[in-house]
């Protein structure tokens, strides 16, 4: 199912006195209503969600409509909790009815709620059947009740919720983000991606995205994970003169009577 105005749907399982419709019918209501509706017919909510043994709650709803963008404007307008359409530029509020029917918004952005992963216009994607057939996402349309999604590649579209006949493809969308790098800590780095730069004369590390003109290769050490990064400096930055040594050296032999590794390291950190 797809959720275009926050509904709830439920279906009558077992018909009960003074009910006005048969059983098997699906009664609709939006989120700012406060009646459940089958045509010109209206239930009170209450009546309706408390009662279980009557009514059955249809599936939840799999994406929701996240953003608006403005085409004359570029002004993004983003749901709020309310359940209302804001941009951050004014204090208008707007309904998803208001903006999805006006030929001056366009949707720009659907979140899908299992895994909380938003899908954007312009966002390279694939489904999983078919990995090395990455396509842009065109545009988003709803018909129906049922969201498409229409490619790059002419009039290539996919029906992504609404429709039982296409399920297995809901949760099957994904974000293609090739590789640009393996990290040093053996991780594939794609655009977008954190990591973490390991700069030894400098003695830090720098926290990076990767992006378009990364480069594939680095004199730096490269790390997805902070930790790994963290003992790389550790294990690997100059920490100690010449003579630093030379006198941790000394002191192992004549303290200690042991020229052992560990001898000799405990006395480079007691300096």
């Amino acid at each position: 199912m797809f959720d275009v105005m926050n509904e709830k749907k439920f279906e009558l399982i077992k018909n009960y006195p003074k009910c006005p419709i048969d059983e098997g019918i699906v009664v609709t209501k939006g989120q700012y209503d406060t009646h459940y509706k089958f045509g010109d017919v209206e239930i009170e909510a209450y009546d309706v969600e408390n009662y279980p043994e009557y009514w059955k709650q249809l599936k939840d709803v799999e994406y929701i409509v996240e953003s608006f963008v403005n085409r004359n404007t570029n002004f993004y307008y983003k749901k709020t909790t309310s359940g209302y359409y804001k941009s951050t530029l004014n204090d208008a509020y707007y309904t998803f009815e208001e903006l999805y029917n006006s030929d001056n918004f366009y949707i720009n952005s659907i979140r899908r709620l299992k895994d909380n992963i938003t899908f954007y216009v312009g966002d390279t994607v694939y489904f999983s059947f078919s990995e090395n057939s990455p396509f842009t996402i065109k545009s988003f349309t709803i018909t129906d009740g049922i969201l498409y999604l229409y490619s790059d590649r002419g009039d290539l579209y996919f029906i992504i919720s609404g429709s039982d006949q296409v399920e297995s493809l809901i949760f099957d969308l994904k974000h293609f983000k090739p590789k640009v790098f393996e990290s040093e800590d053996k991780y594939d780095m794609s655009i977008g991606d954190i990591y973490y730069s390991v700069n030894l004369k400098l003695d830090k590390i720098l926290e990076l995205i990767v992006l378009d003109d990364t480069p594939k290769k680095s004199s730096y050490k490269r790390f997805k994970m902070y930790e790994n990064a963290e003992k790389y400096l550790d294990y690997n930055k100059p920490k100690y003169s010449e003579k630093d040594i030379e006198t941790a050296y000394r002191r192992s032999i004549k303290n200690i009577q042991s020229t052992d590794s560990e001898s000799f390291l405990r006395e480079l950190k007691i300096k």
